[in-house]
């Protein structure tokens, strides 16, 4: 009898453990309605039209069931490094939205009201001329998005437009706060990387901060802020305005591996009741469902400073690289290190676009850092 008794002791002690294991595992993944219990959504969107976003950002997107807006310069497509409009149309025909970026890319507050009426309404027109008509429009430098008559001229062809100055767009505000659906705040990754220096690591922990920087103001059912983010070129040249191929499928993996909710700007609406952005519902049998955690087991990691690399190495191992598009359980090339190791108290020197109440995410600062499970693979200098 004492022997059966201690049988049952250490059945319930093993299944207690295992629950508890799987809680903290599989918990912050599980599904409600098809809505991630910790209700944490991103927008991903891709600026000027670089060829790199189709050849290296679009196989990884595909990787993880994601979709992006992609913001296009009429006058750069099918030039240099740009894509073409066969690749953006592809792009619109699997279900990424395409935004407008005005013909020449020039910064609207520096033009002649003419000049500024004729980049904004004539690529709307380009675009509608390839057979796609673009919701939203993408402020270049960020130009005129403060400014009135610029604005109004945007108003007149576009029912959202996006600028770039903080990590955190808010959809409805208090007195602390303002929403004008013609300057939604995006953050620059890119510009982000470049002000502060920093190198992949500490790039992809800010990514993290960013993209959980918004729990504070949203509950379980509300969204009142979220980030809008923002790449350029995907790929490892280390130019500016470049992230490179490891570092942007490390944070993919982030954001699927902890359920994030990711969406395009076609999935903003403006409510002219309350005045307020929300989420809008329209899309949501369309899209692929929001794949739960996975890989947790994977050792804890670091990823590799990229930036001691000279611009002939990089070449040479970007013409090497072949990012897997098919399967979670994708190879990925030699030329990907695994780095053990990670050092979990490192602290960064932030001079972010926006300063963080640090005392506010006490509770969640675990967040801050690289959690189990993101990809450990970045390309060796």
């Amino acid at each position: 009898m004492q022997r059966i008794v201690g049988i049952l002791v250490s059945l319930f002690i093993v299944i207690a453990i295992g629950g508890n294991i799987f809680s903290n595992v599989y918990g912050s993944s599980q599904l409600s309605n098809g809505i991630a219990n910790q209700q944490k959504v991103v927008f991903l969107t891709f600026d000027d039209g670089y060829k790199s976003q189709y050849s290296n950002a679009k196989p990884i997107l595909d990787k993880y069931g994601f979709k992006a807006t992609f913001s296009i310069v009429c006058n750069y497509v099918g030039r240099d490094n740009r894509m073409t409009w066969e690749e953006i149309k592809s792009l619109q025909q699997e279900g990424h939205d395409i935004a407008s970026h005005t013909m020449n890319h020039y910064d609207l507050s520096k033009l002649p009201p003419q000049e500024i009426e004729y980049e904004v309404s004539q690529s709307k027109q380009c675009l509608l001329d390839q057979g796609i008509n673009p919701k939203s429009f993408t402020y270049p430098f960020n130009g005129g998005s403060d400014e009135p008559s610029v604005i109004s001229t945007v108003a007149n062809y576009y029912d959202l437009a996006r600028t770039g100055t903080g990590p955190l767009a808010h959809l409805s505000c208090n007195d602390d706060c303002a929403t004008n659906k013609y300057s939604i705040m995006g953050w620059s990754h890119d510009a982000e990387k470049k002000n502060n220096a920093y190198n992949d690591q500490q790039m992809l922990q800010r990514f993290i901060k960013v993209v959980n920087s918004q729990s504070k103001y949203n509950t379980h059912d509300e969204f009142n802020a979220v980030p809008i983010l923002i790449w350029h070129k995907i790929d490892n040249t280390l130019e500016e305005y470049s992230t490179s191929i490891g570092l942007f499928e490390a944070e993919m993996r982030y954001l699927y591996e902890n359920g994030f909710i990711v969406l395009t700007m076609a999935d903003l609406v403006y409510d002219d009741a309350s005045k307020y952005l929300k989420i809008s519902n329209e899309n949501d049998s369309m899209r692929p469902p929001i794949p739960n955690n996975q890989n947790f087991a994977a050792r804890i990691t670091d990823v590799e400073d990229n930036n001691t690399s000279s611009a002939e190495e990089e070449s040479d191992i970007a013409s090497e690289k072949d990012v897997e598009a098919e399967g979670e359980d994708a190879t990925i090339e030699e030329n990907y290190n695994t780095i053990n190791n990670w050092k979990e108290e490192t602290e960064l020197t932030s001079k972010s676009q926006l300063d963080f109440d640090d005392n506010e995410e006490q509770k969640d600062k675990t967040e801050d850092r690289i959690p189990w499970g993101i990809l450990q693979f970045i390309d060796e200098p």
